[in-house]
């Protein structure tokens, strides 16, 4: 399902055969093998009706993402070199680390990642298209440009009842 039109963001609901099925197929995920067979499937585009529960998906921690930044190349502000003369008139200031949070809130009209305000529209159910319902527990992903997942996560209750 695609996130946003603007960029290449896409929503993967994994929802497993069996309600009591998640832990066996987050095993299974749980290295990242697999992940890739689902990203570079040869999806088409059907039109569908979704069902999800409303959910917020989150870290529960701030996850220290200093190494990460660094392994990017950005170095030079941990350092004395380091110029914040634009933000703040105290001399040798530097940063000592980088934290992050992710939120991800989807609900009835759509969803959002807050950090990257990419949104997420459910088409309305009509009797002729086929529908997905996610009824039980399942896994989340949210794929960058088809290739990179950025955000992998789960959902488990409370379980919603099916009509």
């Amino acid at each position: 399902m695609q996130f946003s039109q603007q960029h290449r963001w896409d929503l993967f609901i994994i929802l497993p055969q069996g309600k009591d099925d998640l832990p066996k197929l987050m095993q299974r995920y749980a290295k990242g093998v697999g992940l890739s067979d689902i990203i570079s499937c040869d999806f088409r585009e059907n039109k569908i009706g979704v069902y999800l529960p409303r959910f917020v998906l989150g870290t529960t921690t701030h996850v220290n993402a200093t190494k990460i930044v660094q392994s990017l190349g950005i170095t030079e502000m941990f350092t004395k070199k380091a110029n914040f003369s634009r933000l703040t008139s105290s001399p040798d200031v530097t940063v000592s680390g980088v934290i992050h949070r992710s939120v991800m809130k989807v609900g009835e009209q759509g969803g959002t990642a807050p950090a990257s305000q990419t949104l997420v529209k459910f088409s309305p159910s009509q009797p002729d298209i086929p529908v997905f319902r996610a009824d039980h527990p399942f896994m989340v992903m949210v794929v960058y440009n088809g290739t990179m997942p950025v955000f992998v996560g789960h959902y488990v209750g409370p379980e919603v009842k099916s009509n």
